[in-house]
């Protein structure tokens, strides 16, 4: 089969196309065709060597989690699914891998695909809705009338977020760029603000600020924040952990998300 991977950390040039056996489902793990895989910024992270922390340094290395496709074989004891089903679901490598033209996943990390969704959209929503869901919902458990800043929302992550806070009844409040306002507005935010308007931000009072770019500065926006409230960033960096330690008695919780690949959410 054939599958993108990285020979090293760097840039595009180091991505290869390598040709390998197709893999074979183990105990509890089923074989998927892949239809439809999609790019998300952890992805290029990876390739860049920013994340080689975690992902540690075998190579040559598999990208993508975002998967939707057919399932062609299944293992001992899988008892969920079936040849010819379709699934959509997120690698749980700690790399990715999923694109491939197969990939291996255990079936409790799959989900059926809904009747009635194009296929191609699914392979574009597990992890990016996932991580919008677990950070709102999960960590932060926004409710309705709750005053929400989504910093980053024309973003992949960013647009399920305003539509899931919308969802509970939170007051939403979007950043983006100028070009992208009508956007976030179409997906239901209350306010849009230039994302360079950091000044705004810090004037109003927030119950919840989901950090999709990782990029605000913890130390003058968590003072916006309600006591009870919640900051959470996309990814971890030194003010975002220096937040953590400074406000874990008292103040609001100051986080950055562990995304958790589980069925239930």
């Amino acid at each position: 089969m054939k599958s993108v991977v990285i020979s090293r950390f760097g840039s595009i040039e180091n991505i290869r196309i390598l040709e390998s056996e197709k893999p074979k489902p183990g105990i509890g793990e089923v074989l998927v065709e892949v239809h439809y895989s999609s790019l998300n910024p952890i992805d290029f992270k990876i390739r860049d060597g920013e994340l080689g922390f975690y992902v540690g340094r075998k190579f040559p290395m598999g990208l993508g989690f975002d998967f939707c496709g057919r399932v062609v074989g299944v293992g001992e004891r899988v008892f969920r699914f079936k040849v010819g089903d379709r699934v959509w679901g997120i690698s749980s490598k700690k790399n990715g891998g999923a694109f491939a033209e197969y990939i291996c996943e255990s079936e409790d990390h799959l989900v059926e695909c809904p009747q009635g969704h194009e296929i191609k959209d699914l392979g574009a929503t597990a992890l990016t809705g996932l991580t919008a869901y677990q950070a709102l919902i999960v960590q932060s458990k926004i409710k309705k009338d709750q005053r929400v800043l989504i910093n980053g929302a024309s973003g992949g992550v960013g647009h399920f977020a305003v539509q899931i806070s919308k969802a509970v009844g939170a007051q939403v409040t979007g950043t983006c760029s100028p070009k992208n306002f009508e956007f976030v507005r179409s997906l239901g935010a209350d306010n849009v603000v230039d994302y360079k308007d950091l000044q705004s931000l810090k004037n109003k009072k927030w119950d919840c600020v989901f950090d999709c770019h990782s990029s605000l500065p913890v130390k003058e926006i968590v003072g916006s924040i309600e006591k009870n409230g919640n900051f959470v960033s996309l990814l971890p960096n030194a003010d975002v952990i220096w937040g953590s330690l400074r406000y874990w008695f008292s103040g609001p919780t100051v986080r950055f998300l562990i995304l958790k690949k589980n069925l239930k959410d």
